[in-house]
């Protein structure tokens, strides 16, 4: 390329350049807004709230519900400055929630959860000679979770037992007639009681205004009490426990399983001319043990040859749905001592269930 021809090149390129720039001019005016879009999904509220503070009660039976020690009256807050004690449980928020499996992971699943021994009377019946539980209690934004320890003594005819096989039948063919027979007996047991409207006496007696040492109702029409029966055989099985109402009486008992419960929460296997009425499916001869559960049951084989000291569960276990499946439950026992955990959604959104 010649210099002259360079040269005109050069120039062009200044002269776009300048033109460029020139060309950038004001900016116009602003145009429709336009129109409204979708709304977003509603924000999260990141302030946790506590636990208000109430009270429950507490019912522990060995063997035999006709005979409980308890502790009537117990304080729940939530108050990080309030001290574990005798009456008073302190409930903390956990980042991370506690494993209910029955199994006391301590600090490292409960936190600053600290342990609150609650002294316990008896309240019906015989003295079963247990005399304290322990308990403790946290919270996170779903959920309320307790952990309760007791462990069982040796006193007149109460003796440590893992009671888990309430109702057993069991066939003894050694006698001039074989026959079936239930054992006898009853089950370990803890209740939980709450108010769920103001309840006449519960200030003074707490969970003694709705038990008179048999059974459970409120002292007047329209009061309503929330009850949280875990019981060593008819719910051990299922991961629940029965969560119940407590109405009004006259006389008799007045607590019945939460609304929407579907199947049944627990089926007796009742006596019929003194044999079983159902089995598990497939069942070997010399009979099977707990659980058996809502799907593998069938009618009981009266033609089938069973072994002498053959066993069938006295209880057929469901999953609870609807109102009363609310309080997820687990259970260990160790050498004596029951741990039972439970967990709950703080508010349910049923009207049979207290807030948390």
């Amino acid at each position: 390329m010649s210099v002259g021809k360079s040269f005109v090149a050069l120039m062009a390129i200044c002269y776009l350049a300048i033109l460029l720039v020139g060309c950038t001019g004001d900016q116009g005016p602003a145009g429709p807004v336009g129109s409204t879009g979708v709304e977003g999904p509603p924000g999260q509220n990141l302030t946790i709230s506590p636990v208000a503070d109430c009270t429950f009660g507490i019912l522990i039976a060995n063997s035999t519900a006709s005979d409980f020690v308890g502790a009537a009256r117990v304080s729940l807050t939530s108050n990080t400055s309030a001290i574990p004690s005798s009456d008073q449980v302190v409930a903390r928020r956990l980042d991370t929630a506690p494993t209910i499996d029955g199994i006391d992971g301590g600090d490292t699943e409960w936190g600053s959860a600290a342990v609150s021994t609650i002294a316990l009377d008896s309240l019906a019946g015989k003295y079963n000679g247990i005399a304290s539980a322990l308990v403790r209690a946290a919270y996170d934004r779903q959920y309320v979770y307790m952990q309760v320890k007791w462990t069982e003594v040796a006193i007149d005819s109460f003796a440590p037992s893992m009671n888990v096989y309430k109702g057993m039948w069991s066939y003894d063919s050694t006698g001039r007639s074989a026959k079936w027979s239930r054992r006898s007996g009853g089950e370990d047991m803890l209740c939980l009681g709450w108010q769920l409207t103001t309840v006449t006496g519960w200030s003074t007696d707490g969970i003694k205004a709705i038990f008179d040492g048999s059974v459970f109702r409120t002292p007047v029409s329209g009061e309503l009490a929330d009850l949280w029966v875990w019981q060593s055989t008819e719910t051990y099985y299922s991961g629940f426990l029965g969560d119940k109402v407590v109405r009004y009486a006259d006389a008799g008992d007045a607590s019945q399983f939460d609304a929407g419960t579907l199947p049944a929460f627990v089926l007796e296997n009742p006596a019929t001319s003194s044999k079983p009425t159902y089995m598990r499916s497939g069942s070997p001869a010399d009979g099977t043990s707990y659980p058996l559960n809502s799907y593998e049951f069938t009618k009981f084989d009266t033609k089938m040859k069973w072994k002498n000291h053959a066993t069938i569960p006295g209880y057929i276990s469901f999953i609870p749905s609807g109102s009363t499946a609310d309080v997820r439950s687990t259970a260990t026992y160790d050498n004596g001592t029951w741990t039972v955990e439970l967990r709950r959604l703080r508010q349910t959104g049923n009207g049979d269930d207290t807030i948390l």
